[in-house]
C-alpha cells in the first residue's frame, strides 16, 4: 500500500480508522509470528513496546483529528516495529 493511498481530507473518520486498523493489524500479525517463535519471550521487557504502542495510539488519534498525515503514521508504525525488533534482538542475546 502506498503512502498516498489515503487522502485524509477526503476520508470520513470511520474509513480512515478502518484503514489505520488494517495497516496496524497486518504489522501485528507479522510480529506475532516472530514472537511465537522467539525463545525466552516470557523474559522480554514491555517498556519499549508500551512506549511505541502509545506513539501509535497518539498518531492514530491525531490523524483522525487531521493534525498529522500519512508520513507521521508510517513513522509511528516503523518505530513500533523497531521496538519489537530490539526486543527480539535482546531475546537472541539472552539465548547465546
Amino acid at each position: 500500500m502506498s503512502q498516498a493511498s489515503i487522502d485524509v481530507r477526503k476520508c470520513t473518520p470511520t474509513v480512515l480508522l478502518d484503514e489505520l486498523s488494517h495497516e496496524f493489524g497486518m504489522m501485528v500479525h507479522r510480529l506475532r509470528d516472530q514472537w511465537n517463535d522467539a525463545p525466552g519471550r516470557e523474559a522480554a521487557s514491555a517498556d519499549q513496546i508500551e512506549a511505541a504502542q502509545l506513539t501509535v495510539d497518539r498518531t492514530a488519534s491525531a490523524m483522525l483529528e487531521g493534525a498529522c498525515g500519512r508520513a507521521d503514521w508510517s513513522l509511528a508504525l516503523s518505530e513500533y516495529e523497531k521496538a519489537w525488533a530490539q526486543v527480539f534482538d535482546s531475546l537472541g542475546d539472552r539465548r547465546n
